[in-house]
């Protein structure tokens, strides 16, 4: 601690619990730790995913996103920051970073969501000051980072200037923090302190970039990486998020596997992911999620003390053995018999060919493994029986089975 001036050309770390008291000058910087945490529900650094598939962002999607249909963007916890934002398209001054710097908490985006988007297009839909957004029964803002109005330094040492610009302290609580930054630039906040026309982009080079370009411009190379920022702890209070366990139980996000973490409001039910964009194992479809015994189809409500989830396939029914052919005589039955699998267990109705294959009717009763004809006659000479096994994955015929009447002798 100081209460004079600081002359600092290079880097003071100001440690947990400690403070920093004085007029720092020079050009080093000053890394502050952290403030606490505002949810400890969440894991700063952990993924956790969101379904963006309807917040109407605009652009072309991001082809390297797990699920291109954005029902499942993943999502790295930043943690409480303590940093700067804009309400508006402004030139950012230190004095107003200083003035204007609070603890929030944020979610940022692992990719661009979408590319060939100008500023200006994000901006007329909201999505650069923010807009709501709500997931779980928690309201965000969605929006761009804060991310500087100029740049100091180069290449791995550049930072946006005012330097607790979102992007930046961000990035000073760990590197991995930020993703997919390679040849990609994103959208900041900010604008060009020297060209007012211009806004900042943040990647490319290094996750440290700085760099702008004009409002209007629309690029594969820059795009939209959203910040979710949660309310204040207070509105709700911090206790109340929840963590999710989904159990992707074979299935697939992209090549994600596992398990993966959904955030939603604790203390009241929530409504289950969809299972769309969701990569089924081999031979399945998606029935829903399953806690214990309980199926819960997508959409419906969780009871508040489901803290897990496994995601249950459906296997589409099979035949594994066929009926054979049948001969009686005049005056016998014949029986006829099928197996099927699926997932779940399949429902079986038999039907009858009197046409040799042409046309087929359902047999009233007929409808277990096996089905047993009535006292045949002569005019049954020739008939066909399959039977259909149907499940909520599918439905599956056997092939057909040729009754033989012959005359008694």
């Amino acid at each position: 601690t100081n209460n004079g001036t600081i002359q600092n050309n290079g880097t003071i770390n100001v440690e947990s619990g400690g403070q920093l008291v004085g007029n720092v000058t020079g050009s080093g910087t000053v890394n502050l730790p952290p403030p606490a945490e505002q949810f400890p529900a969440l894991t700063p650094g952990g993924t956790y995913w969101f379904n963006l598939s309807g917040a109407g962002i605009p652009g072309t999607k991001n082809s390297s996103l797990p699920d291109g249909s954005l029902h499942w963007v993943p999502f790295t916890y930043a943690g409480t920051i303590n940093a700067y934002k804009l309400t508006s398209a402004q030139v950012t001054t230190e004095e107003y970073a200083n003035q204007n710097k609070y603890d929030h908490s944020l979610f940022i985006a692992d990719y661009n969501v979408t590319h060939s988007v100008s500023w200006n297009d994000l901006n007329d839909q909201n999505m650069i000051s923010g807009k709501t957004y709500t997931s779980g029964d928690v309201s965000y803002t969605m929006r761009t980072p804060s991310a500087g109005s100029n740049s100091t330094g180069s290449n791995d040492g550049m930072r946006g200037t005012p330097q607790n610009n979102e992007w930046d302290v961000i990035l000073n609580n760990a590197d991995e923090y930020i993703k997919n930054w390679s040849n990609f630039r994103s959208w900041g906040q900010d604008t060009n302190s020297s060209f007012t026309s211009y806004r900042a982009v943040r990647g490319y080079r290094s996750a440290r970039y700085w760099f702008s370009g004009n409002a209007t411009d629309r690029s594969v190379y820059v795009g939209f990486r959203p910040v979710l920022e949660l309310p204040p702890p207070d509105t709700p209070p911090s206790d109340s998020l929840k963590v999710v366990t989904l159990n992707l139980n074979g299935g697939k996000i992209g090549s994600e596997t596992g398990s993966v973490s959904i955030v939603v409001k604790s203390g009241e039910g929530f409504a289950t992911p969809s299972g769309e964009g969701l990569t089924a194992p081999d031979g399945k479809v998606f029935g829903g999620w399953k806690s214990g015994d309980t199926v819960y189809q997508a959409g419906s409500t969780v009871p508040n003390t489901v803290t897990s989830l496994t995601a249950y396939w459906l296997i589409k029914p099979s035949i594994t053995a066929q009926p054979e052919n049948k001969t009686v005589s005049v005056g016998e039955t014949a029986t006829f018999t099928v197996t099927a699998n699926g997932e779940p267990a399949p429902t079986y109705q038999w039907q009858v060919s009197k046409d040799n294959g042409n046309s087929w009717e359902d047999i009233s009763g007929a409808t277990g493994g096996s089905y047993t004809t009535e006292a045949a006659t002569m005019s049954m000479n020739g008939w066909q029986y399959r039977c259909v096994v149907t499940n909520s994955a599918g439905t599956a015929e056997s092939s057909a089975a040729t009754l033989t009447v012959q005359k008694i002798t």
